[in-house]
């Protein structure tokens, strides 16, 4: 989908109708926490009372007062970790849950947690590409969702749900600076036709940042992002009050996102990243039963352009990858009063070409080049069953198979002049049962308790690929198979006046874990391991004292925390890369005649297992602030706001590993913006 035909439908869509709500849009998502309504555990609506797994909300309020550029820096405020270096914006971040990650390295298959838009994949590993004018809420499983969705969610699933249009015309749009030379600028609409029939969602934005000064005041060369803009369109057809057709399109571009380099540690390197994605959707509703289909398709890519040694000041291709993706899927639901029952299918195909044409830092030799193509058939049911006087004991209970069908070749330089080509097919089965349990014996309090097997593919060069990082070769193994897991957990959530509470005991057994040994100097061959273990414990509370107390405003202390008690293989060898503690906590103020809301959040990232002391155990503050400054009242205005937002609050020096190459962050930054809301 080509730049200029979604830039032409965004400005002809800005000028177009009013609106009225969608017929079949997603459930209000402010409601309370039991008795919300979620669409990811069951892959149809339902309340959050009735889930038997631990599961968080982010709703659109707190979407849109959240400073935060990108969906990872809200995620850290509910206790997640995030790995690796998240430079605003080389964007190499990864999400941890449980011990496990999300999908790096451009390979989507890799991770553990499945990154969903509107309930399909991804298809990439950037988050970059996920624009927050565009979202409408964020809903997360905390633990297996392959049942639901298939491969790469053993540790989580993070459905990422977009705005359509509504029953009241909305306006968005944001003006910014900060620290850097940043330059921010955003802007969305969403409505309906007066009929009703038409919806509606549309946004575009643009960002640019120079290269960053960290903690101490030193800055990081070609740590920049040239630009990076993004486009969502997001269209309805309701045929009547129960069916609807849609079309949605995205689009991201980023032009030199910098990795930047701590001076005397390693080569400057920068992507350029291009995303795009169509979806085409019809659902339906009929008495007691509803249904679903879905085609989309889309491609994902970046360039890695890496500097010569220090000196030479000569930037070269490095490595890039291409991912072509297509898919469809179909649900239907039958509601019958106590049991419900819904059975589905997914279709998902993977072109994968991941290049590697100078992975020398002096002298180009030949390409190191695996094509990959990848097709996923997956069925499954789920059912379940309100019991008891009350409806108060809900068993729910999943089957799915997958078929996973792999060809691939790879052509590497084993050595400088020895030229090898692999050529490997594969297919595997998996079958994935589910079973839970959740008893509500007040209205108040839930008890859950859920059970799940899930698994993770191979990757491309996990299976039969070759590449360098630095001087070391990483070789696939053809004979490798696929990761196994097998989760239970208990819990409870308590939601009991302005008081919520939940806590979770999760345990992971892990079967043919991939991982890497090392064969020869300077090279790696991928393996399974025997087994792995993973538990530990979740627990987060937030009280509004303001509401509790009539104070005529909101103030909601909060904290998150995951404790791992348990991460080694099966020779009692710590896991790598995995924190045992990870936490944020802080307070949240809403104050309706000042017109003012406040978010001081503090994220704790912890020590990695196998890591130094200087790279964990740093407590990060982020400040922000959002003002009403005028309101233009009327039945077509809005408010204009100024939005204030201080990250790295007390100019913390840290990084999150210290491996050479892995960066101190950046310091202490500044950003402001004036916004006009119309809501």
């Amino acid at each position: 989908m080509k730049r200029t035909l979604i830039s032409a439908s965004i400005s002809l869509l800005f000028v177009s109708f009013p609106l009225q709500a969608a017929p079949i849009s997603p459930p209000p998502p402010d409601s309370p926490i039991l008795g919300t309504v979620v669409v990811s555990a069951s892959r149809t609506a339902e309340e959050l009372r009735d889930v038997s797994q631990s599961m968080v909300v982010i709703s659109q309020n707190e979407i849109r007062e959240n400073a935060s550029g990108n969906v990872l820096d809200l995620l850290k405020t509910r206790g997640f970790q995030v790995g690796m270096s998240n430079v605003a914006g080389y964007d190499n971040g990864v999400l941890k849950m449980r011990g496990v990650s999300s999908a790096e390295h451009g390979i989507v298959q890799s991770g553990d947690i499945l990154v969903l838009i509107d309930g399909r994949a991804i298809g990439t590993d950037n988050f970059s590409v996920l624009d927050m004018n565009a979202i409408s809420r964020i809903e997360i499983i905390r633990g297996p969702g392959a049942m639901q969705y298939g491969s790469s969610a053993g540790g989580g699933v993070i459905n990422v749900i977009t705005e359509r249009g509504r029953k009241k015309q909305a306006l968005k749009v944001e003006a910014g600076l900060g620290s850097w030379d940043a330059k921010t600028l955003k802007a969305s609409a969403s409505g309906q036709s007066e009929s009703g029939q038409f919806d509606y969602a549309v946004s575009a934005s643009r960002f640019s940042v120079s290269d960053y000064v960290d903690g101490k005041g030193e800055r990081n060369r070609n740590s920049k992002v040239g630009s990076r803009e993004k486009y969502a369109v997001n269209l309805g057809w309701n045929i009547d009050k129960a069916n609807r057709v849609g079309l949605a399109v995205q689009q991201t571009e980023t032009n030199h996102a910098g990795y930047g380099t701590t001076p005397g540690t390693t080569y400057p390197q920068y992507k350029d990243v291009d995303y795009h994605a169509v979806d085409l959707t019809y659902e339906g509703a009929s008495k007691n039963k509803n249904w679903f289909v879905r085609y989309f398709q889309g491609q994902s890519g970046y360039d890695l352009i890496r500097e010569q040694p220090t000196g030479s000041q000569l930037m070269r291709p490095f490595s890039d990858y291409n991912n072509k993706f297509k898919g469809a899927q179909g649900s239907f639901n039958l509601d019958m009063g106590r049991f419900t029952l819904v059975t589905g299918v997914d279709f998902l195909y993977y072109d994968v070409d991941q290049n590697q044409p100078n992975y020398s830092y002096s002298t180009p030799r030949s390409s190191n080049l695996t094509h990959g193509e990848y097709t996923n058939t997956g069925v499954f049911a789920i059912g379940k069953a309100h019991l008891l006087e009350k409806r108060n004991l809900i068993l729910s209970g999943g089957l799915r198979y997958d078929t996973f069908k792999s060809d691939l070749t790879t052509l590497y330089d084993f050595r400088p002049g020895q030229l090898k080509q692999l050529d490997v097919s594969s297919t595997y089965h998996k079958f994935l049962p589910s079973v839970g349990v959740a008893y509500h014996p007040l209205d108040y309090l839930k008890l859950r308790a859920n059970y799940a097997h899930a698994f993770k593919m191979p990757t491309p060069r996990e299976q039969g690929g070759a590449f360098y990082m630095g001087s070391v070769l990483y070789t696939g193994n053809p004979d490798i198979k696929p990761e196994s897991s097998r989760t239970w957990d208990i819990g409870v959530d308590v939601n009991y006046r302005s008081l919520d509470i939940y806590a979770t005991y999760f345990n992971s057994n892990y079967k043919d874990r991939i991982s890497n040994i090392t064969i020869a100097p300077n090279e790696r061959l991928y393996i399974n391991l025997n087994k792995a273990y993973i538990r530990g414990v979740e627990a987060g509370a937030s009280f509004n004292a303001g509401q509790r107390f009539n104070w005529g405003f909101d103030f909601t202390p909060y904290v998150a925390l995951t404790r791992m008690t348990k991460y080694e293989d099966h020779t009692g060898a710590k896991i790598n890369d995995i924190a045992k503690t990870s936490a944020s906590f802080g307070a949240r103020f809403r104050h309706p005649a000042w017109k003012l809301s406040t978010n001081l959040d503090f994220v704790y990232y912890g020590q990695r297992a196998e890591y130094e002391k200087d790279a964990g155990g740093n407590t990060i503050a982020n400040l922000q602030i959002l003002k009403n400054l005028a309101d233009f009242g009327g039945a077509a205005g809005g408010d204009l706001k100024l939005k204030v937002a201080v990250n790295n609050l007390f100019d913390k020096y840290y990084r999150l590993s210290p491996n050479t190459g892995y960066l101190y962050l950046p310091g202490r930054s500044f950003y402001v913006g004036l916004v006009y809301d119309m809501k």
